[in-house]
């Protein structure tokens, strides 16, 4: 009989991941719609040593800016979270102008997302 020795959470996954966006666990947080995975749940995460992202499908771009405000004011870390981005080809003038609102943010993580939110 072999005994295997337990491993650590930080062993698992691609550790370039973990390099790159500079956090302790290699697992992804959040993305769930309608601010479900608000700036208060990134915060979390990101303060726990995860990747997270902010939940801001559905949402007005006047929430969203608040919520990325709030996020960029929390974070220690601001290459471990980002937004979600729903690619809505019926709606171009909506997904512009979220694109303008993480640029004037300076979000620069986006999880693109290829379907329509409605």
């Amino acid at each position: 009989m072999g005994r295997l020795p337990g491993i650590y959470p930080e062993w698992l996954g691609d550790q370039n991941f973990a390099k790159q966006c500079n956090c302790r666990f290699t697992y992804v947080v959040g993305e769930m719609a309608r601010g479900i995975a608000g700036s208060r749940m990134v915060v979390a995460a990101v303060d726990a040593g995860f990747t997270a992202f902010f939940g801001s499908a559905g949402l007005g771009n006047g929430a969203v800016r608040t919520a990325l405000r709030e996020i960029k004011q929390s974070v220690d870390n601001p290459d471990s979270w980002g937004a979600n981005l729903i690619h809505s080809p019926d709606r171009p003038l909506r997904e512009a102008q979220f694109v303008d609102v993480c640029l004037a943010e300076d979000i620069t993580k986006l999880i693109i997302y290829s379907t329509s939110y409605i």
